[in-house]
């Protein structure tokens, strides 16, 4: 079949969808390695899931203690240089010298002739 110039050739398609529909169900039964591996399955899933939360609960706990650790430290350290300041503010001035009260002085050093532990 020859088609002129000013034809053009084309190709049609029909489908014809049908309600019909087909279910396939195959029975057997049961045999007990299957059940074994189904609950095999199911406990290590379960497992699977606990570890993740732990793991999300360990890491949590230890940001909040480093966190909480970090706090504790600048707030010793904050009371450590309070006296500081109380003991500069303290430092008096008597004809030019300054003198330090005597709770605030430290103890001499040892000399290098003083023994210190247990003597032999």
């Amino acid at each position: 079949m020859f088609y002129s110039r000013d034809q053009i050739p084309e190709a049609k398609f029909i489908l014809d969808i049908s309600p019909i529909a087909v279910h396939y169900h195959k029975e057997y039964r049961l045999t007990w390695y299957d059940y074994l591996t189904n609950v095999l399955a199911i406990v290590g899933g379960t497992l699977t899931v606990i570890g993740m939360l732990d793991s999300v609960y360990y890491h949590v706990v230890t940001w909040l203690a480093k966190r909480q650790y970090k706090q504790h430290v600048h707030d010793q350290l904050q009371k450590q240089q309070a006296p500081l300041n109380q003991r500069e503010s303290q430092t008096l001035s008597y004809n030019g010298q300054s003198t330090t009260p005597h709770r605030f002085k430290r103890p001499p050093p040892l000399s290098p002739t003083t023994k210190s532990g247990p003597s032999r």
